[in-house]
């Protein structure tokens, strides 16, 4: 299967070879230009002022203030995202996004979709921090032409290019047993072909116990992940292509692993190797910008073994994706009209909870987006009107319609949305910390056969304002933004009923009016507000407050009582942060020397009903660096994560009778480790001019 899509892929390539040569559409603004280049310094994160979107631009500044050993940990300076453990065992890491989990958002890679299926979390951990160039954070659903996913918003990375001054990049880091190395090579063929090889090696050595509690606190690990990519620049056009392979192999539970014992231990144990490959030709039509046709294909194969102590989960997949995208003017450059074609064909098998969860399918669609921008600087309104409809087999035809309006005057950007959004959720891989327990898992609505995965649907609403203005010379920015989804199907994983069972179900439900809808939908509601400033010479201040409450259907209540007034029952999730405060300090020194310190407040929790406390404790993570550049040397820096020592002190409950009794190790709501110490080095080495 996996040869059969290469060869579709291939053979679509040609085809694009002999029409059109493109370069990437999809991400094309109108006016573009370098945003607010002539600056002396780079803040790391800035909110666009032109962008229709709800945008925060994280450039490569911003990652470097922290240990950003992968793109899940890429966040820490950043309110809008929290970043925690999946469960105390496999050291996977996961995001929120607007209070929702990371598969409700979508990840592309230069605006052409990367991670999902089997590696909607794990897919995480395959991008390292030192490959990335810069980020881009949409907050709510994008644009049409990405897809119909979004439902929280869209992580876009853009990766070291080829075309760049930099001939070699080299990252080597070190923290607690943990070592990561990463090597880049460019090279220039001639003026319009360039290319680069990426390698990247991450080893988790040592078996570190904190709490000694028997358990690690991070698996033992090993990965290796390879990229060569290239580009090619013609006079009217651009092509993009490349391939990327990649192997993880994680050991974590027991400390006695690979030991002679006298007793069963509990442990879990997780190989999975990745390859894609990708390409994107673009051709630039005659008569002025905004005018183009473009094409983004790829191919995706992964196989993925584990267990989680007596527990299997397995998991193959194979997705073939391909985006047709035209861009033309209306009338002039005021009025952009996109459209397009796009399929997404995949295979994915899973055995999950002793269960089948295979399933594959075609889903094409249709799409078309008007945007309106009144002037090249952004000033005044602009808009973007999108709709597409999606085919996907055995069900009706999905409807997406999205619209964005913004108006800028002065300093004062607003912007609104309301849009559209579905996806197919797949449970296993989805939330796979879930697996690390003895619970029982018991599928609501499903009887014999397998576990077909559900369509989750919603709808999103947010309204947002930003304040840019000058103050003492220094740019000061304040934003503020509001978002409501509302679902119609989501995902439910209950934990409350007992400490042995796990009810799963994606519940829907139709109301009589708009009160009904609204009173008894599972949401989500994310409210911030921050704002950042040069307080002191060189020395940027941010600071940010966030409020998150989110609701779920209560099937504990339903199953127990089978009444249908149980049925719309809401209730809170657990391990939500419902109240988060970030303050971050950072100095740039004229000698190459940096200091950052910043700290997050977090909330206390919901946990579980049974078998846990109400609530968790509230607590602060504390994190600092400190860097030095050099022309001649790169730079050095150390920091601290975790400086107050903050640890769940039992993330793993029942574990001294893992097969006998309770065992749950899938309720994190802290960090695992304590106060940890890195230390790491970057060095650029350039093209001779």
């Amino acid at each position: 299967m996996t040869f059969r899509y290469l060869r579709v892929l291939i053979g679509l390539l040609s085809v694009g070879s002999m029409s059109a040569q493109v370069a990437d559409t999809s991400s094309i603004e109108l006016f573009e230009t370098l945003e607010e280049v002539a600056i002396d310094r780079d803040p790391g994160v800035s909110i666009s002022k032109k962008a229709i979107l709800s945008q925060e631009l994280i450039s490569e500044v911003e990652l470097r203030k922290a240990a950003c050993c992968d793109l899940s940990e890429s966040f820490e300076t950043n309110a809008s995202i929290s970043a925690s453990f999946t469960d105390a065992v496999t050291g996977t890491r996961q995001i929120r996004l607007l209070g929702l989990e990371g598969p409700y958002a979508l990840y592309t890679r230069g605006n052409l979709q990367t991670m999902g299926g089997l590696s909607s979390v794990l897919g995480l951990a395959l991008i390292p921090g030192a490959w990335i160039q810069s980020i881009q954070l949409t907050k709510g659903p994008g644009s049409v032409v990405n897809g119909a996913g979004a439902m929280s918003g869209q992580i876009n990375y853009e990766l070291r290019p080829s075309f760049t001054k930099e001939k070699a990049h080299f990252n080597l880091f070190a923290g607690p047993g943990r070592f990561e190395q990463n090597a880049i090579y460019t090279w220039k063929q001639n003026e319009r072909w360039s290319s680069n090889v990426m390698v990247h090696g991450r080893q988790q050595l040592f078996r570190w116990d904190g709490n000694n509690d028997g358990y690690l606190d991070s698996p033992l690990s090993q990965h290796i992940f390879v990229q060569n990519a290239w580009k090619h620049s013609g006079k009217f056009s651009e092509a993009q292509f490349g391939l990327k392979a990649s192997a993880i192999k994680n050991i974590g539970g027991s400390t006695l692993y690979g030991y002679p014992t006298l007793v069963p231990i509990w442990s879990h144990e997780l190989q999975t190797e990745r390859y894609e490959l990708w390409a994107k030709r673009g051709y630039f039509l005659d008569g002025g910008i905004n005018r183009s046709i473009g094409t983004q294909l790829s191919a995706v194969y992964q196989d993925l073994d584990s267990y989680f102590g007596n527990r299997l989960f397995t998991g193959k997949e194979q997705r073939l994706y391909g985006n047709l995208i035209f861009q033309d003017n209306i009338f002039d450059t005021r009025h952009t009209l996109k459209g397009g074609l796009d399929f997404n064909s995949f295979s994915i098998s899973q055995d999950m909870w002793e269960k089948d969860g295979s399933y594959d399918g075609l889903c094409t669609g249709v799409y078309g987006e008007y945007s309106y921008v009144n002037s090249p600087d952004g000033e005044g309104f602009s808009m973007i009107l999108g709709q597409r409809i999606d085919v996907l087999r055995h069900y009706l035809p999905f409807y997406v319609p999205r619209l964005h309006l913004k108006y800028n005057s002065g300093p004062w950007a607003f912007r609104g949305q309301a849009s559209r959004s579905w996806r197919i959720a797949t449970l296993g891989s989805e939330y796979l910390g879930y697996m690390a327990n003895n619970r029982t898992a018991e599928f609501l609505g499903y009887s014999l056969g397998p576990i077909y995965p559900p369509i989750e649907r919603s709808n999103t609403y947010g309204i947002g304002v930003n304040w840019t203005k000058d103050v003492l010379f220094k740019e000061m920015q304040w934003n503020a933004d509001i978002f409501y989804t509302q679902f119609a199907n989501k995902v439910v994983f209950d934990f409350d009923g007992s400490t042995d069972t796990l009810l799963i179900g994606s519940p829907g439900g139709s109301y009589q009016n708009v009160q009904e809808r609204i009173l008894y939908s599972p949401y989500s509601i994310s409210a911030q507000v921050g704002g950042q400033y040069e307080l002191f010479h060189r020395t940027m201040i941010r600071v940010s407050y966030r409020y998150q409450d989110v609701k779920q259907r209560d099937l504990t209540a339903f199953y127990a009582s089978g009444a249908i007034e149980d049925y719309f029952k809401l209730e809170e999730v657990i391990l939500n942060v419902p109240h988060l405060v970030y303050v971050g300090a950072s100095y740039s020194g004229r000698k190459g020397m940096g200091i950052e310190i910043n700290a997050t407040f977090n909330s206390s929790q919901r946990l579980p009903d049974v078998g846990y406390e109400n609530r968790s404790p509230a607590f602060t993570m504390l994190n600092g660096q400190i860097s030095k550049d050099s022309p001649a040397f790169g730079q050095i820096y150390v920091g601290i994560q975790n400086a107050l020592n903050v640890r769940q002190l039992n993330p793993v409950v029942g574990g001294d009778l893992p097969f006998d009794g309770r065992f749950d190790a899938s309720v994190v709501w802290g960090p695992i480790m304590g106060r940890q110490i890195y230390a790491g080095w970057r060095y650029d080495l350039k093209f001779q001019e």
